[in-house]
């Protein structure tokens, strides 16, 4: 059984997080979380969610970041570019078997 990926609300209802991206066997997630102080030069967060436990990332401090999971869900991997627009991009892939 899938395990269900619950994004945080506060007691109004909006969302304290940022965008999620779930594996599609609905059981991990990347989760975004926005900056703490929006105004400060502070990255968004990205952790990794599965069964219940989140994994810490460099994700977020990583310039035009972009993630996608393999169809499997065993794999997910993350584009980022070194120095912006002008910078080399990279790819890193994260495998679990």
């Amino acid at each position: 059984m899938a395990e269900s990926i619950h994004v945080p609300q506060s007691p109004s209802g909006a969302i304290r997080s940022g965008p999620v991206i779930p594996s599609p066997d609905g059981k991990k997630a990347i989760i975004v979380h926005p900056p703490r102080i929006p105004d400060s030069d502070e990255t968004h967060t990205v952790v990794v969610k599965v069964n219940g436990r989140e994994y810490s990332t460099q994700i977020g401090s990583w310039v035009n970041a972009e993630a996608q999971w393999a169809q499997d869900s065993r794999a997910f991997f993350v584009t980022y570019s070194d120095g912006g627009n002008v910078g080399t991009y990279h790819v890193k892939i994260v495998y679990r078997n």
